[in-house]
């Protein structure tokens, strides 16, 4: 066999391989199995998993959901969030069943806005929680708030104008 065989077979190896760690679209993901919170799956599975299921039990965060997918618990069990609920974005179409909300947070505590849609087979929203609500973090794939989606620069200026001063 000549190198250049050698080589190819070693790149077709190469991509077999690759294809079967990655991921494929449509996904089903599992939390905490595969990602860590419900707001990692949301961000860092997008374009990966189309449905999450929860484990059974309860999730302390505040979620932010902006892209289409499915929320379910594993057997029928009953998942309970702790903090506040936002799906938003045009087109956006977020289903869940057997996902329960308690929160204890001023002001909205689940919001559909901005052209989104929410169904659900069985959600309840309890208010009666305790203690503080638990902050929406950062989404780990912007490198601003904005993104830099909306063209706006003036963020990415006035820190770097800040950090050098005038």
């Amino acid at each position: 066999m000549t190198v250049a065989g050698r080589r190819s077979w070693g790149s077709l190896a190469l991509m077999w391989l690759l294809a079967l760690a990655t991921p494929a679209a449509g996904q089903t993901c599992q939390v905490p199995q595969d990602y860590v919170t419900l707001q990692d799956a949301v961000w860092l599975g997008a374009g990966v998993c189309d449905q999450i299921i929860l484990a059974a039990g309860f999730y302390e965060e505040s979620v932010d959901i902006d892209r289409t997918v499915t929320i379910t618990t594993a057997a029928s069990a009953i998942a309970t969030l702790s903090g506040q609920l936002v799906v938003r974005g045009a087109g956006t179409v977020v289903t869940t069943m057997n996902l329960d909300l308690l929160t204890s947070c001023s002001g909205a505590v689940f919001e559909v806005k901005q052209g989104a849609a929410f169904s659900s087979s069985d959600f309840d929203v309890d208010l009666s929680g305790v203690g503080e609500c638990p902050p929406f973090r950062p989404n780990p794939s912007l490198i601003f708030e904005d993104g830099f989606e909306s063209g706006d620069t003036s963020a990415w200026t006035a820190l770097i104008l800040g950090a050098v001063g005038p």
